[in-house]
């Protein structure tokens, strides 16, 4: 019996020496290296009105194709049959059969393995984005509605025209968004950033639990940002109603027009406050709990 194990053992040290980590998922015994073979499997459908994809990918990538009317999956990875892809009823959908190995293969090749999805011009269509540690990128897209959720990457989306709302939320991980249009826009993140410029919709909501929020010229009817932890800074937010909150951190800021314009009601519990509450505008609420408020106005009264 010794005889038999030995052997064995020296083999088992022997690959993880060479070959770096042993994985063991599922009963079976693979060997992360740095040298897989990445390929690129191309995957095309048509008559598509829905993208539900759930991945456990570095990258998810949603784009404008310049040409052709099919939909194209690009997926880079070492195994083609990794992947289940398919179209029906107009939905297209895309998930690896087996979570835990790509996921292993994802921590041994970081940066390399992912998901591309080219969209035709003209396409109009529902995204429903899944990603786990990888990060998602949307571009140039017009969509019914966008739906991201990421455990630990960043989202980013830009030049994005949606019918309907558009939902980011991450565990950990920044969020832009930048030239997006949408009847409503809610993006919160546990632990990253989030940056806005060019937004256009009827309602949005910012939320950072640990994290600074920054925007930039906005347009909507009622904008509602919060930063447990971070800070607030904007600039050009032109909505019916703003709310403004931060636990610790400041709140900085230039309003639209002039101080008449504006109901003010800010508060900072442990710092200074540049504003006098009043006016019969439209409302601004800002509190801060440990920190500033410093906002002036582009115009004198």
């Amino acid at each position: 019996m010794k005889r038999v194990i030995l052997p064995i053992v020296f083999i088992a040290v022997s690959l993880a020496l060479v070959g770096g980590l042993l994985v063991l998922i599922d009963g079976l015994t693979y060997v992360p290296e740095n040298d897989y073979i990445f390929d690129t499997l191309r995957f095309d459908a048509d008559g598509v009105s829905e993208i539900l994809a759930d991945t456990e990918a570095s990258f998810l990538t949603i784009y404008k194709l310049n040409s052709g009317e099919s939909f194209a999956v690009d997926i880079v990875a070492p195994d083609k049959d990794a992947y289940s892809v398919g179209c029906e009823d107009g939905v297209l959908c895309v998930s690896e059969k087996n979570k835990s190995w790509i996921e292993a293969i994802r921590r041994a090749d970081s940066g390399r393995y992912g998901v591309s999805i080219g969209v035709p011009d003209g396409a109009h269509i529902i995204l429903d984005l899944k990603c786990g540690d990888g990060s998602v990128d949307v571009d140039n897209i017009d969509a019914e509605s966008v739906a991201i959720t990421t455990d630990g990457g960043s989202v980013s989306i830009g030049g994005i025209k949606s019918a309907k709302d558009a939902s980011i939320v991450t565990e950990s991980g920044k969020i832009e968004i930048l030239s997006v249009s949408a009847s409503g826009i809610s993006a919160e993140t546990a632990s990253g950033s989030i940056s806005a410029n060019g937004v256009s919709a009827g309602d949005i909501s910012l939320r950072a639990h640990n994290g600074s929020i920054r925007v930039d010229g906005v347009v909507c009817g009622s904008f509602d940002a919060a930063s447990d932890v971070g800070g607030i800074e904007f600039s050009g937010v032109e909505s019916g109603s703003i709310t403004l909150t931060v636990g610790e951190g400041d709140i900085n800021g230039t309003l639209i027009g002039a101080r008449g314009d504006y109901t003010i009601d800010a508060s900072a519990d442990d710092g200074e406050c540049t504003l006098n509450n009043g006016g019969s505008g439209a409302p601004f609420t800002a509190n801060v709990g440990v920190g500033s408020i410093r906002v002036f106005f582009e115009k004198q009264n």
